[in-house]
C-alpha cells in the first residue's frame, strides 16, 4: 500500500508564516478530502503566547477542531518540532480528532526524542518520525535509531530530505538500510524538498522498488514549501493513478491551486533557483543561501564563495548572526582611506549634495530635481547607478551586483567601497566598508545610508534626497530601471522603510536632510524643498 500524505497546511506555511486565514484552510482541507488524500497534516502544534483561527499553528490540539470534517474517515495529523512543545498540553487521542503525530527532530536530539516518541504513544496518537536530514546520519547512527523505533513500535518511520541534496542514489542507499531493518509493520515515509529539481523522479523511483512494504509520499499542493519547495501533490496524484492504480481525484487540488495557493504565489512565490541549488550543493540549510539572497548586493559567484565558508556543524542548522557574521567577513575587505577621505573633504567639504537614488519619482518629477540642483548650484552623486535622465558629478558603488552591471563614466568620478576591489577597473576613490556600515541590522549595508554617514564624515553641509522613495514589491512603478528592484517579504519590505526612517531621523542631529522628491512609505519630515 502505498499513501499520500499531504503537508501543505504545514510546510507550506514557511511561505506565509503559517497565515492562510480561517476559511482558506477549510478549503483547503475540503478538496483534500474530496482528492482521496489518505493522510491530511493541519499544521504544527507550538508553544505560542496568542492564537490565531487564521494560522495553522495551534496552541492546543483541539484548536483544529474547527477546520476538520465530523464525518470523514482520513487520517487528520500535526507536527511537532522536537522542543517547541510541551507534551502535557496534549490530550488523549480519544479526545481528539487527530489521530497521529508527527515528531521531527534533529540527529543532536534522537535519543531524548526516543523518550517523547513513548508519551506520544502512552496518549493513544499514532506516531511518525521525522529524523530530519536523514542523510547526516552514519549507517550506524541510523541503524541504532531504527532499533530504537523498531523497540517502541511507530506507525511510520521516515527518510527525510530536508534540504533537497538527495540524488537518487543517496535515497536509494537509504531505503534499502531502512527497509531491511525496520520492522514490516511500520510504514516507511519519504520526505522531499525540491532544491535539485529530484522531488517527483526520487518520489517515483522509491515507490517503483518498494515491493512489499507499505509507504507514505509526503507533498504539497502545487508544491508549496520552503524556498524551491516539495513535491507536487497533484502531479503525484497523477502519478499514481497511471501506474499504480491510484483512485485519486485530480480536480479537486486544482480548485484548491485556483481558490488558495495561486495567490500564495503570486505574493510569495517558491520553487526551484540558483542559491537554494547551491545550498544544495554545499549540503547546508536553505536558509542560508535564502538570507544571502535577499541582500540584493552578491552575485551568484559571492554567495557560492560564503556558502563555502561554512563550518560543518553550522552547516545543518540555520544561524542567522553566524551567515550574517560571515556576509560581513566577506565584504568587510579592510583599507586605509585617510587619503581618498581627505581628497574628497577636499572637493566636498561645506558644500551642498544631491544624492540621487533610482526610485521611480525622479521619472516623474525630473523637471523638479533639474531645478533645484541648478538653483543652488548642488553636486550630483547617484547611488549605485548612473541616471540617463540627470546628469551626475559622483556615483557611489557599494554593491557588488550593481558595480558589475551598471555604467561606468568616466566624466562621472566613482567613489568605491573597498567590498568591491577585487572588481574594480579603475580607482577614483576606495573608501572603507566596513566603517559606513548601520547599527540598524536589516539596512545595516544600505546604500543610501552608507553614503550619507560617509558625507557626514567629510563635513557635507547639507543633504537633497531625490528618488528615496522606500522600497516597493510594486517593481513596475517603484524604480526608475525594474531591473533594480529588491524583490523580497513584503513584511521584510515595511521592516527595512520604518529603519531607514528611524536612521534618517538620527543623521539629521548631524547633517541638515531635505527630501526633494514625494516618498509614499518613507517619511522624514514636513515641507519639501
Amino acid at each position: 500500500m502505498i499513501k499520500v500524505l499531504d503537508c501543505t497546511l504545514r510546510d507550506g506555511g514557511y511561505i506565509n508564516d503559517w497565515r492562510f486565514g480561517k476559511e482558506n484552510i477549510k478549503k483547503v482541507i475540503k478538496r483534500l478530502e474530496e482528492a482521496n488524500i489518505d493522510i491530511i497534516e493541519c499544521g504544527y502544534l507550538v508553544d505560542k503566547k496568542k492564537n490565531s483561527i487564521d494560522s495553522t499553528l495551534f496552541n492546543f490540539i483541539s484548536d483544529t477542531d474547527i477546520f476538520l470534517s465530523e464525518v470523514s474517515k482520513k487520517n487528520y495529523v500535526c507536527m511537532i518540532n522536537y522542543g517547541d512543545y510541551t507534551i502535557e498540553k496534549l490530550p488523549s487521542a480519544e479526545e481528539s480528532k487527530i489521530s497521529g503525530i508527527r515528531l521531527a527532530f534533529h540527529k543532536k536530539d534522537r535519543n531524548d526524542a526516543i523518550n517523547y516518541v513513548k508519551q506520544l504513544k502512552e496518549k493513544g496518537y499514532k506516531v511518525y518520525i521525522q529524523p530530519m536530514v536523514s542523510l547526516s546520519y552514519t549507517d550506524s547512527e541510523f541503524m541504532d535509531l531504527i532499533d530504537k523505533v523498531n523497540e517502541i513500535g511507530v506507525t511510520a518511520f521516515y527518510i527525510v530530505d530536508s534540504f533537497g541534496v538527495m540524488r537518487q542514489s543517496d535515497l536509494l542507499r537509504l531505503f534499502y538500510l531502512t527497509n531491511h531493518n525496520l520492522n514490516s509493520n511500520i510504514e516507511l515515509g519519504y520526505h522531499s524538498h525540491n532544491n535539485l529539481q529530484l522531488a517527483f523522479s526520487n518520489a517515483q523511483a522509491i515507490v517503483s522498488i518498494a515491493g512489499r512494504r507499505n509507504l507514505i509520499i509526503d507533498s504539497s499542493i502545487m508544491g508549496m514549501g520552503r524556498g524551491a519547495g516539495n513535491l507536487n501533490t497533484e502531479l503525484f496524484l497523477e502519478y499514481m493513478n497511471e501506474n499504480k492504480d491510484g483512485d485519486y481525484k485530480i480536480f479537486p487540488i486544482l480548485q484548491a491551486i485556483d481558490e488558495v495557493i495561486n495567490k500564495e504565489y503570486q505574493l510569495n512565490c517558491w520553487g526551484y533557483s540558483l542559491p537554494h541549488y547551491l545550498s544544495a550543493q554545499w549540503k547546508c540549510h536553505p536558509n542560508y543561501s535564502t538570507f544571502l539572497e535577499a541582500k540584493n548586493t552578491l552575485t551568484i559567484v559571492d554567495i557560492n564563495h560564503i556558502l563555502a565558508k561554512l563550518s560543518e556543524e553550522k552547516r545543518l542548522s540555520y544561524d542567522k548572526n553566524y551567515i550574517q557574521y560571515l556576509y560581513e567577513e566577506y565584504q568587510s575587505h579592510h583599507i586605509a582611506d585617510t587619503e581618498a577621505l581627505r581628497q574628497l573633504e577636499e572637493q566636498l567639504h561645506d558644500k551642498e549634495v544631491l544624492l540621487l537614488a533610482p526610485g521611480g519619482s525622479i521619472v516623474l518629477e525630473q523637471k523638479k530635481i533639474q531645478k533645484i540642483i541648478s538653483e543652488k548650484n548642488l553636486i550630483v552623486i547617484s547611488i549605485n547607478f548612473i541616471s540617463d535622465l540627470i546628469k551626475s558629478d559622483f556615483v557611489f558603488y557599494s554593491n557588488i551586483r550593481r558595480y558589475i552591471d551598471g555604467k561606468h563614466d568616466r566624466n562621472c568620478k566613482e567613489i568605491v567601497t573597498s567590498n568591491i576591489e577585487k572588481q574594480l577597473k579603475t580607482i577614483d576613490y576606495l573608501v572603507d566598508y566596513s566603517n559606513l556600515l548601520s547599527d540598524h541590522s536589516v539596512i545595516k549595508d544600505n546604500a543610501a545610508m552608507m553614503l550619507i554617514k560617509l558625507l557626514i564624515q567629510i563635513k557635507v553641509k547639507s543633504v537633497y534626497l531625490a528618488g528615496l522613495d522606500g522600497y516597493s514589491s510594486d517593481v513596475s512603478v517603484d524604480y526608475v530601471d525594474r531591473d533594480m528592484a529588491l524583490v523580497t517579504d513584503v513584511e521584510l519590505l515595511k521592516t527595512m522603510n520604518l529603519e531607514m526612517s528611524k536612521r534618517l531621523r538620527l543623521f539629521e542631529k548631524d547633517i541638515k536632510i531635505y527630501f526633494v522628491t514625494k516618498q509614499r512609505r518613507v517619511i522624514l519630515q514636513e515641507g519639501e524643498v
